[in-house]
This record gives structure tokens, C-alpha cells and sequence, in this order.
């Protein structure tokens, strides 16, 4: 995801008022929060296994690595804004 579309992102989440005091989309912050969090941690978690050389996939293991690294930073992104606004 490029650095556009996380600008866009927010600026529509902004937009909607999702980041107000008392906002009324406090029940979707939970539900991004809760599925950022499961999805960051197996993702970090298999990352470190690719970088430890615990998993091997042969000839494609930086692509594996660059794939996984820019999931992971995408996901804990989102956890990090949505731990922010809770």
C-alpha cells in the first residue's frame, strides 16, 4: 500500500468523523483494532521466522521477505492509529 492511499485513507476516516471526541464510529475503531491486532501478529511473527532462515522458500525468500514486511507495517499501522484513538 503506498503511502497515497494510507493519505486518502485517513483523510476520508477524518472526513467522516472518525476521529471526533465522541464519535459515533467508536464500534468500527474496536473491529479495526481487533483485526489489525490478529492480523499483525502472525504476520510479525512469520517475518521473524523468514528472517531467521527458520522457514526457507528457496530462491524467492527476499520477495517473501519484502511481501510480509509490507503487510506487517500496513497492519500495525492501522493498530497503532486505532490504539491511539481508544
Amino acid at each position: 500500500m503506498t503511502v497515497l492511499a494510507m493519505f486518502l485513507l485517513g483523510l476520508y476516516a477524518g472526513k467522516i468523523g472518525v476521529f471526533e471526541r465522541n464519535t459515533p464510529h467508536l464500534k468500527l475503531i474496536k473491529k479495526v483494532w481487533l483485526g489489525a491486532l490478529l492480523l499483525g501478529i502472525p504476520l510479525v511473527a512469520l517475518l521473524a521466522a523468514f528472517l531467521l532462515s527458520w522457514i526457507g522458500v528457496g530462491i524467492q525468500q527476499e520477495m517473501a521477505i519484502q511481501l510480509v514486511t509490507s503487510l506487517s507495517g500496513v497492519t500495525l499501522c492501522f493498530f497503532c492509529m486505532s490504539s491511539l484513538r481508544l
